[in-house]
């Protein structure tokens, strides 16, 4: 793609076509140019993963294995924590890390779980006393900012979904199974078929992301709202 003076004195030419001017995206402006529009085919389709707000939620590998070697039923409460970094970095695309998970439950149902529980109290309540501005997040301590109850409630009923670092180089979705928290970096969506996995990863995908997406750094920063709600299926 390139634009260039054509031999139409005071005309521009965008690949061999006279454009009067061009988009931030190298695109001819035209009544359709600029925000591309959401599609409600789309709609819910695509989560941000859950804002723990507190890294004391999460567990080194050998924590969660004592924890669950202890009481096994602190397994209700400990799940592999997947992120961005995770996805794009191991063969296996497998969580690195664990994490604590009292999802919306009151502070009495929590307290079932004395060791899990102990930990937040140490580890995420003197932090979260902290906080001025998020008076809610201080009360509930043990509860995340943001848990993505819709994200999880999608796909109770699924043992593998797509998954996206929303911020990386590649911009490359991949299948994980179904179990495991996921990071507020992380774009999931609900499709289990190799349809939808071979659309996401798609050329087509990637070039319409990019152009649609901010960026971090030297890193694509995709918004699902922008990236994928607009797309096309």
């Amino acid at each position: 793609m390139w634009l260039h003076r054509g031999p139409w004195e005071g005309v521009a030419t965008l690949e061999n076509r006279p454009v009067s001017t061009i988009t931030s995206v190298l695109e001819p402006v035209s009544r359709a140019s600029g925000k591309a529009h959401r599609l409600t085919s789309n709609s819910g389709k695509s989560f941000q993963g859950s804002n723990v707000n507190g890294i004391g939620f999460v567990l080194e590998p050998d924590e969660a294995e004592e924890l669950l070697r202890q009481d096994p039923r602190n397994a209700d409460v400990v799940f592999p924590y997947l992120n961005g970094e995770d996805l794009n970095s191991r063969p296996d695309c497998s969580a690195s890390r664990w994490v604590i998970n009292f999802f919306d439950w009151p502070l009495d149902r929590a307290m079932q779980y004395p060791a899990c529980l102990g930990i937040i109290d140490t580890r995420v309540k003197p932090a979260r006393e902290q906080l001025k501005n998020k008076p809610k997040e201080k009360q509930n301590y043990w509860l995340y900012e943001r848990r993505a109850i819709d994200l999880y409630a999608a796909i109770e009923e699924m043992e593998r979904v797509i998954a996206i670092s929303l911020v990386s180089k590649a911009v490359a979705p991949a299948f994980v199974p179904v179990g495991a928290v996921f990071a507020h970096r992380l774009g999931v969506f609900p499709y289990d078929d190799d349809a939808h996995f071979g659309l996401l990863v798609s050329t087509v995908h990637y070039w319409w992301a990019v152009t649609r997406s901010s960026t971090l750094e030297t890193r694509t920063n995709y918004a699902p709202t922008d990236c994928f709600e607009t797309f096309l299926l």
